[in-house]
């Protein structure tokens, strides 16, 4: 038997052995060729299937030298692959004469398994690496197989992405506003003012419902408005952790969120505004019901004397009906001689104050002769003081004008009366006194000491003492 015919009989026979420890079917060395060229065509479809791939595939040995590397890794280094077999994985494409840390697939080979990790290549790109241990008839590691995709620019879409989420928290937290975004209630993010507000960690707003901290008619309505996917404004009652009510003004917007759709919602605490409102409108009537009650006459001007407010009391005054008034100048509303006393005030006190020279809280009266709706005149006395805005700068004219005409002329007939009077007491000879309540002397009449012969101030002496001497002057 030939040499060739020796080995074809060795082979057959461990054909047949294989055979019966597998359990093939495998009847003849022609089966044998099958398989084989089947292997090699699998294999070459592999290669092309591996070549076709933008992902680096580098198979390694234990000491990261290559073995086989697909098309894209040797472009990726401007190279052929023959030219990348025999080479250290990593003098290649970091440069280094050892393996960078945490390298997945040292980690392959160490645990049999399938590792992972993040790399930066010296030139600044970023690049996500697993390792695929490919294991022996045994069970063991004979080779890795590294597959290498190149992340930069999803790892700098990431990092401005995580920037912009940095942004928008830092901006959102410092908004005076609460800022919720949920979907279908569920709050899915909220910011530091909401915290403040809810009396909740953020932790545990996240996650919850945004309905539960609604008083129910708020529920209600604000469930409804989801339901018809409206955006716009409404008010709404909530109960803070604590216990309190919070009276709230929302504005719901829908926006696109991680792929899908939310509603953004900001939230202001109105509950101080409410009560300053509510404070200021129970002012505000008792003004209106003094000024709309009182004989004497509320106005208001602008620092160019033009009526802005006058009570209703002016009818019953000057005839006038308040709107008739508003927007008037004061000059077209008494006579010329007081509007010539109103410019004397004017240039001696209102300009000094607009000027800084004078107190703003200067309070101004004056005596005017004002028209009347039928032609006729009436003497008022008017109290002036200026309207301030928070720093103190005048904004506006305040005024009280009041009808003296009538005390005017009982003054003027008391004064006449009294004249009469001393005229009379000083020209008879009889003598006449008057005497207060505490029976103590008001008046003594001249003719006293034309017939005693004593002074006034002798009177005092002898009966009263010098204690009402300054009545008796007076006289």
């Amino acid at each position: 038997m030939t040499e060739e015919g020796m080995e074809r009989k060795e082979l057959q026979a461990e054909i047949r052995r294989l055979q019966e420890r597998l359990g093939t079917c495998a009847q003849s060395e022609e089966d044998l060729r099958d398989a084989e060229e089947a292997l090699q065509e699998t294999g070459k479809r592999l290669s092309a299937i591996l070549d076709a791939m933008e992902e680096h595939v580098i198979l390694q040995d234990r000491e990261h030298t290559i073995l086989w590397a697909n098309r894209a890794a040797a472009e990726s280094l401007d190279k052929r692959t023959e030219d990348l077999t025999g080479r250290k994985c990593h003098e290649l494409w970091l440069g280094s004469g050892t393996e960078c840390p945490g390298c997945p697939v040292s980690k392959a080979w160490a645990s049999g398994g399938v590792e992972e990790a993040q790399m930066t290549t010296p030139d600044g790109r970023s690049w996500f690496v697993k390792g695929y241990p490919l294991l022996d008839g045994s069970g063991e590691v004979e080779n890795v197989l590294e597959v290498t995709m190149e992340v930069t620019e999803r790892h700098r879409a990431e990092e401005a992405h995580q920037e912009s989420e940095e942004r928008y928290r830092r901006l959102a937290d410092a908004t005076f506003e609460g800022i919720v975004i949920h979907q279908q209630g569920t709050i899915v993010d909220a910011n530091r003012r909401i915290e403040e507000m809810s009396g909740r960690t953020r932790e545990d707003l996240k996650g919850s419902n945004f309905f539960s901290w609604l008083e129910p008619d708020s529920q209600a309505m604000a469930k409804e408005m989801i339901g018809t996917e409206e955006e716009g404004s409404y008010e709404v009652m909530a109960t803070a952790k604590d216990g309190s009510r919070l009276e709230l003004e929302v504005q719901v917007k829908q926006i696109p969120y991680k792929g899908t759709t939310a509603r953004v919602v900001s939230v202001r605490d109105i509950s101080d505004r409410r009560a300053a409102e509510a404070a200021l409108r129970e002012s505000e009537e008792r003004y209106r019901l003094l000024a709309e009650n009182v004989q004497d006459v509320i106005w208001t001007m602008d620092m160019d004397l033009n009526y802005t407010y006058v009570s209703p009391s002016i009818e019953d005054q000057r005839g006038y009906f308040p709107g008739e008034m508003v927007g008037r100048n004061v000059r077209e509303t008494m006579t010329p001689a007081s509007f010539q006393r109103v410019q004397e005030v004017v240039d001696d006190t209102l300009r000094p104050i607009l000027a800084g020279d004078m107190d703003p809280r200067t309070n101004i009266r004056l005596d005017l002769e004002m028209l009347r709706k039928d032609g006729t005149t009436i003497l008022t006395e008017m109290s002036v003081n200026l309207m301030l805005d928070e720093e103190g700068v005048p904004r506006g004219i305040l005024g009280v004008t009041r009808d003296v005409t009538e005390r005017k002329a009982a003054e003027e007939a008391i004064d006449r009366s009294e004249s009469r009077y001393r005229l009379l007491a000083e020209n008879v000879e009889d003598i006449i006194f008057t005497l207060g309540d505490d029976l103590t002397f008001k008046y003594v009449s001249p003719s006293f000491v034309k017939l005693t012969g004593f002074s006034i101030e002798e009177l005092i002496e002898m009966v009263e003492g010098p204690t009402v001497y300054a009545d008796f002057a007076e006289q």
